[in-house]
């Protein structure tokens, strides 16, 4: 699983294809901010198996990330998060 979560992080994104339903992809691409090393949430995309094939992924990774890249840049309520500290962050310093 560590391994697993170690290439999510590298790649940016995960794919989950018939792991949880069988016929269903999902594709999530962390919300992060540059200077948090924790997410605040995911952006997912889900399909059926037959709307989404694999070589179909690279295109929708990266439209994906670039729609985060857009919400997190452009959001104004995130921009405030630009200084938040997670708690967890803040007790291990």
């Amino acid at each position: 699983m560590k391994q697993q979560l170690e290439e999510v992080r590298q790649q940016g994104y995960a794919v989950a294809r018939s792991e949880a339903f069988v016929y269903y992809v999902a594709i999530g691409v962390p919300l992060q901010m540059a200077i948090h090393s924790r997410p605040m949430g995911c952006l997912v995309i889900s399909s059926t198996r037959q709307l989404l094939s694999p070589e179909d992924e690279p295109r929708v990774i990266a439209s994906a990330k670039t729609a985060v890249a857009l919400l997190m840049n452009s959001a104004p309520s995130l921009h405030v998060l630009k200084h938040w500290t997670p708690r967890t962050e803040r007790r291990q310093q």
